[in-house]
């Protein structure tokens, strides 16, 4: 064939055709990146935007790479779960959890769903995470937040999340105090608060609607698990609370945490965003 007669793609179709490939294959993603250096740069930042380090599985869906693998290509992560509940053959972490985010300067979203008894390794950890520049999500543990910013009395080294707009705060034996919340995260319009440990305190609700009043956009009091309902669901207000703000969404995830997450990532129906269209439902079922 001569080379007047080759395909000649515009090079913005070629990506195009290139992302949908990966997209439908996952798993063979790699070769791809064999086929030109352009490629390379197209697909690498797509295949390593999502890192999840869980043991539940995706099927058909991003591969699992090891920690690793954030050393090379952590620059392209930019949503990032972490999980050491299980072993290390089931979760992939291999390495410690603040190295890990060392490795991902440009995270935007990160889910830390990880034990750590050890004070110093925990402050570090969150101190790591306050010096992302663009993180506006982030999921963590109510208890050892609370640990690391009551250790500072001085109030002068706690860590500050600027740009953290969705908070959710999980497994909390403490009561919430949303003043000392607010001094780490003072940009906060969404918050979800965990309903398990303590599913009788929803004063709680009240509690942060009161301190934060109309800067928070949506309070999520967090159910659980919906079974085999693979997507968050939504469950009247009225069965727990007889509160009618339309901010507050009382939902569950869907049948695994790990996977209702990372439909959040991908644009789907993730927590954030079923109970955002909650919300202008109602705001807009009022107004009609």
């Amino acid at each position: 064939m001569s080379r007047e007669s080759q395909p000649n793609l515009p090079t913005e179709l070629e990506e195009v055709i290139f992302s949908l490939c990966l997209h439908n294959d996952w798993n063979n993603a790699r070769s791809l990146f064999l086929v030109a250096k352009r490629v390379y740069q197209w697909l690498g930042p797509q295949l390593y935007a999502v890192a999840i380090f869980h043991p539940d599985k995706f099927e058909g869906r991003r591969p699992k790479y090891t920690t690793q693998s954030l050393i090379q290509h952590g620059q392209y992560v930019r949503h990032l779960l972490l999980s050491n509940s299980d072993s290390i053959d089931q979760t992939g972490l291999c390495d410690p959890v603040e190295d890990c985010i060392s490795w991902c300067p440009n995270l935007r979203n990160v889910a830390l769903w990880t034990i750590e008894s050890r004070f110093e390794i925990l402050k570090n950890e969150f101190h790591r995470l306050a010096g992302l520049p663009y993180l506006a999500h982030l999921s963590i543990d109510l208890d050892a937040l609370c640990m690391v910013i009551k250790d500072d009395t001085s109030k002068k080294s706690i860590p500050i999340f600027p740009n953290v707009t969705h908070l959710e705060l999980l497994q909390g034996e403490q009561l919430l105090k949303p003043q000392m919340i607010e001094n780490s995260f003072p940009a906060i319009t969404h918050l979800s608060l965990d309903g398990l440990t303590s599913p009788s305190r929803t004063d709680l609700i009240e509690v942060a609607l009161r301190h934060w009043g109309d800067r928070l956009q949506v309070v999520i009091w967090f159910l659980g698990t919906s079974g085999t309902n693979c997507l968050p669901e939504v469950i009247s207000t009225s069965a727990y609370i007889s509160h009618h703000d339309p901010r507050v969404v009382i939902l569950t995830y869907g049948d695994h945490y790990a996977k209702t997450w990372y439909e959040g990532t991908q644009g789907g129906m993730g927590m954030w965003r079923t109970a955002d269209e909650a919300v202008r439902k109602r705001r807009q079922a009022a107004s009609s």
